[in-house]
């Protein structure tokens, strides 16, 4: 084997690593008092407001559940919600799925609920028997 490529074949391939590596740690899910927001590994960033949300589909099989959020205009986030810290999000959710409205992010005893049903995972449960929804905008 030349040289080159004895030495060029595990440099490339540290190199790639390395680059896997970076690409991992730029993706992220940011849940605000009232949106969502996702930034994908090649720096796309989607950011939906809960009000725009139109539709869910949540798959709880497997690590933590599947989410796919979809807005009138598909806009699309789609993330493992218990790797990337989505509870905030599902408990928005499961509170329009049962109140017929989206939480006020100026009620503070409203956001006080989503807190606790974030920390407590009883929104994932709701979502689990309830795993799609359309008309969300509504």
């Amino acid at each position: 084997m030349p040289l080159n490529m004895a030495i060029g074949f595990p440099a490339m391939t540290f190199g790639l690593g390395i680059v896997t590596i970076l690409m991992g740690q730029r993706q992220y899910v940011e849940t605000g008092v009232d949106y969502i927001e996702r930034r994908a590994w090649y720096g796309k960033v989607t950011r939906i407001p809960f009000h725009e949300i139109d539709s869910y589909s949540y798959s709880p099989a497997g690590l933590g559940g599947w989410l796919v959020l979809k807005a009138a205009d598909r806009r699309r986030i789609a993330f493992n919600s218990r790797f990337l810290r989505g509870e905030r999000v599902i408990a928005a959710l499961a509170f329009r799925q049962i109140n017929g409205r989206w939480p006020s992010p100026y009620n503070q005893e409203e956001q006080r609920v989503l807190e606790e049903e974030s920390s407590m995972r009883a929104a994932q449960q709701y979502l689990a028997k309830t795993p799609r929804a359309r008309g969300l905008r509504r």
